[in-house]
């Protein structure tokens, strides 16, 4: 018999907090809380613990901790443990690595009794979670979502692209929303007691802007597990963001507060969620398959080598304490940010590649495929289209380390944008991630 289990953890730090640029980006205001919010499933296969931390991105550093406490507390293998970031961009930081490089130099970039909080709240919500395992009846619903999503690369007359941002000027909002999906894909997992529903949505979370300033919000997606909790009774929220590498919420954006252009797309979803839990049709229970897939990911021509990474970022750590030194401040500590992830980068690199691992969960006719990195929303669709007569939920952000999946054509002359240019994959990586995904269940889908 199916079961499944939920907890949440607040783990809103105090103002003063570094937030996710880290360097001269220190919490100045607290729009609302982020939280861990933990989901297991159970049956006598597999028990499978789905956690979604409110925050830019969790590492590969960071996620092997945590999947490995998490892991040996609730005794299940580190493998069957997914760590999913939401990727909202006003966050507390959680650049660990990063952080620790830069604390062995004097520099503080993050909050080490942060990382403290998420680790104790991440195996406190699992415990919880497994503790609280009852039997589950599956749903699946979805529904239109208009007002929120739309695609930020804006391609010219000359077949070039100009970005969109997610807080951007009324010339760019006034382009069309182009290429999105617009629907928001709902779970509904229905207890004795109560009711989880896990919502998935194909958009950056960056309606209060996709700047990663100073603030801390969960965006939308928190302020529309807030009404939902609000508005059905016993109903439990947790959010997955879908593939939204090249979708925000740009078009939309702008003529109110950053909060509140939060709260109301918020709300946007919150309806949209509670029309496709009204309509939700029953997923026939089968037993759990769960795979977890290691893949190699190709990485970009423009990487440099270990050693020149660490001049660079020894002369940066140089100049930005001379700038200090002289009352300067450097969000992000300008290029030391960008050269010191792809120093770490390229020490996890085995044979001049990058490992990361896609993983899938298969009960009844639908399938959940939680992938890697910020990837184009192309990618859901090729994935989507190779499972047919089946209900797909794709999930991103599931090790941020990778970054940027574009598309192949992204890498090209004309339509590189600002993605294929900080993206530390190459154009192979987006093939090896479809590839992989769709061959997880292969044997499961119709001829």
């Amino acid at each position: 018999m199916l079961a499944a289990g939920f907890a949440v953890r607040d783990i809103t730090p105090p103002l003063g907090t570094p937030c996710a640029l880290g360097l001269d980006n220190e919490a100045i205001e607290i729009f609302d809380p982020v939280h861990v919010r933990v989901l297991i499933l159970s049956d006598a296969g597999h028990t499978i613990v789905i956690l979604a931390a409110e925050v830019l991105g969790v590492y590969q550093y960071a996620d092997e901790i945590l999947r490995r406490e998490i892991a040996a507390r609730v005794n299940v293998p580190e493998d069957s443990v997914i760590v999913h970031a939401t990727h909202t961009h006003q966050s507390p930081g959680l650049r660990v690595e990063f952080g620790e490089y830069l604390a062995a130099h004097g520099l503080r970039a993050y909050s080490p009794e942060f990382w403290q909080s998420v680790r104790t709240a991440s195996v406190d919500a699992a415990l919880e979670a497994a503790r609280t395992l009852a039997p589950v009846e599956l749903r699946y619903g979805q529904a239109p979502v208009a007002g929120i999503a739309g695609n930020r690369r804006l391609r010219m007359p000359d077949g070039s692209i100009v970005m969109r941002g997610s807080r951007d000027t009324e010339r760019r909002r006034a382009y069309p929303e182009g290429y999105t999906d617009p629907l928001v894909r709902v779970l509904c997992l229905k207890r004795e007691t109560d009711e989880i529903i896990l919502t998935n949505y194909c958009c950056h979370p960056t309606a209060s802007g996709g700047d990663e300033g100073p603030y801390i919000t969960a965006d939308f997606p928190g302020y529309a597990i807030a009404q939902i909790e609000r508005e059905i009774d016993g109903a439990r929220g947790i959010h997955l963001t879908g593939c939204c590498g090249n979708i925000n919420p740009g078009k939309y954006t702008g003529l109110r507060s950053r909060q509140e252009d939060a709260g109301g797309m918020g709300e946007a979803l919150a309806e949209a969620v509670i029309v496709a839990r009204e309509a939700a049709e029953r997923v026939p229970e089968t037993a759990l398959r769960f795979k977890s897939q290691p893949v190699n990911l190709p990485v970009s021509d423009s990487l440099e080598v270990e050693q020149a990474y660490e001049a660079q970022v020894a002369r940066s750590i140089d100049e930005y304490k001379a700038s200090k030194a002289v009352g300067e401040t450097i969000p992000g500590g300008g290029p030391l940010r960008r050269q010191l992830c792809a120093l770490l980068l390229v020490r996890r690199l085995r044979d001049g590649m990058l490992p990361t691992r896609v993983c899938g969960l298969a009960c009844g006719d639908l399938d959940m495929l939680f992938l890697p990195g910020e990837c184009f929303l192309e990618l859901d669709h090729a994935i989507r289209g190779q499972y047919t007569d089946r209900r797909v939920i794709c999930v991103e952000n599931c090790d941020y380390t990778v970054s940027y999946v574009p598309v192949p054509e992204a890498y090209t002359e004309t339509a590189r944008g600002y993605e294929a240019g900080v993206a530390c994959v190459g154009p192979g990586a987006f093939g090896v991630l479809g590839t992989t995904a769709v061959e997880l269940f292969a044997d499961q889908r119709s001829e």
